[in-house]
């Protein structure tokens, strides 16, 4: 100890100038000779002794871990083995002190430790899947998860492996590695799960045609791609489920694993287990824009129904479009291409709640065919007017000027009564053409 502090000492003195040095050899040779000597060989010799007494001791733990091993809680094989990460690697070491006999049973322990947090994560995330598709409960499958997750550092280990061990050759042999990291993956991320539940394929379409004009330091393309495919996955594996439904009254998690087997079969969705940790890191991101994307859609939807509700429309001449005629609604300052963005719009939503029974949403999609309708009309009396136009007729700005058509609460008659107006006019007009030429 005395010669360590000594070479300490030493190494620091080369810092400082040549007479410190002076001094401070001066100092360490006299504290050297003023302090008694000490029997190193006696400090070896007890320092080996300990070593020995404390490997025979550890020897003696691993004796009495492999004889008792079944009795032990888990914790106590945690004392010997602290360091979960490199366990193997230690059981190889001291490969020679533990009973061969032993090794595999304590092999399966140490793997359900060092694996637990994955294996409550497919545990849980199989109850997930055996809710959400009403799975038959008449099956040992529930009770051997349930298993897993009582065990903890209290739970003798005979009894862990029993557990764990009938985990493997029920489940982990006889299912995909997907099917298990699916599993996982419901639970870990939950509120990626929950935001996909309530989207439809509308909503995903819409967040892909949006992404394009989306600011890419918020969400990049790739992020909103790979969530509508995950997306797309569930939709395709829920159809097939349903299939099944559809003929076999009791559903089983075979039934349920094999229909999501064969999706990951397909190229587009070999690698998707992958999205779910990259998806759920951009869930925020995702969830602004498909806000922003709600927003505008309520927006249209109000503007379509105040449409219905009242509205005046008023039809000009348009010599400087590529239309010869336009209309225009005062109120909201729309003209015909606005309208048709709209239609297409009340076509989606119409489309997206054809399954939703709710009465509310039942009168709502009665409006949104009404005002389809009401575009589509509109655009004849366009054409109508377009093809009088060019065969000549005499009086096409007559017939709308200072004519304003009305729709209110729905009814638009006078708006179709112009339209079969029109269309007469063009029927006699090219008559009157055929005899004149």
């Amino acid at each position: 100890h005395t010669s360590t502090q000594n070479k300490i000492r030493k190494r620091a003195s080369k810092k400082e100038s040549n007479s410190l040095n002076d001094q401070r050899t001066t100092t360490i040779t006299e504290n050297v000779q003023n302090k008694p000597e000490v029997n190193t060989k006696a400090t070896c010799a007890e320092i080996f002794t300990n070593a020995n007494n404390l490997f025979n001791e550890f020897i003696n733990e691993l004796d009495n871990l492999c004889a008792n091993w079944k009795e032990l809680p888990i914790e106590q094989l945690l004392n010997i083995f602290p360091d979960i990460g490199s366990v193997e690697t230690d059981m190889k070491i001291l490969k020679e002190f533990l009973q061969a006999d032993v090794l595999p049973y304590l092999h399966i322990i140490f793997k359900f430790w060092k694996n637990r947090k994955y294996l409550h994560d497919v545990s849980f995330g199989f109850n997930d899947l055996h809710e959400r598709f009403h799975i038959s409960s008449n099956t040992d499958l529930k009770k051997i998860f349930f298993d897993l997750i009582e065990i903890n550092n209290k739970t003798i280990s005979s009894e862990c492996y029993d557990k764990y061990q009938r985990y493997i050759i029920t489940i982990e042999n006889v299912y995909s590695t997907n099917i298990l990291n699916l599993c996982a993956e419901l639970n870990v991320s939950k509120e990626l799960i929950h935001f996909l539940d309530n989207l439809t394929t509308t909503d995903a379409d819409n967040l892909l045609e949006a992404v394009n004009d989306w600011d890419e330091t918020l969400i990049s393309t790739k992020s909103v791609i790979d969530f509508v495919k995950l997306k797309t996955f569930f939709t395709h594996a829920y159809t097939s489920i349903e299939e099944i439904h559809s003929y076999k009254t009791e559903l089983l998690f075979q039934d349920v694993a094999q229909c999501f087997d064969i999706i990951f079969k397909d190229d587009d969705f070999k690698n998707v287990i992958g999205l779910f940790e990259t998806c759920s890191q951009s869930v925020a991101g995702i969830k602004h824009l498909y806000l922003e994307l709600t927003n505008k859609e309520q927006s249209k939807r109000r503007c379509i129904m105040d449409i219905m509700s009242h509205s005046l429309l008023h039809f000009i001449k348009n010599p400087s479009s590529e239309r010869l005629f336009d209309v225009q609604i005062k109120s909201k300052n729309l003209t015909f291409d606005d309208l048709s963005e709209l239609r297409d719009r009340a076509r989606l939503i119409g489309y997206s709640n054809t399954h939703n029974k709710n009465q509310d949403h039942y009168l709502e999609i009665q409006k949104l065919e009404s005002f389809v309708e009401l575009v589509g009309v509109i655009e004849g009396i366009l054409k109508n007017l377009s093809s009088l136009y060019t065969a000549g007729f005499p009086t096409v700005t007559d017939i709308i000027y200072n004519q304003d058509v009305t729709c209110n609460e729905g009814n638009y008659d006078n708006l179709r009564q112009l339209y079969k107006t029109l269309e007469e006019k063009l029927e006699l007009w090219e008559q009157q053409l055929c005899v004149m030429y």
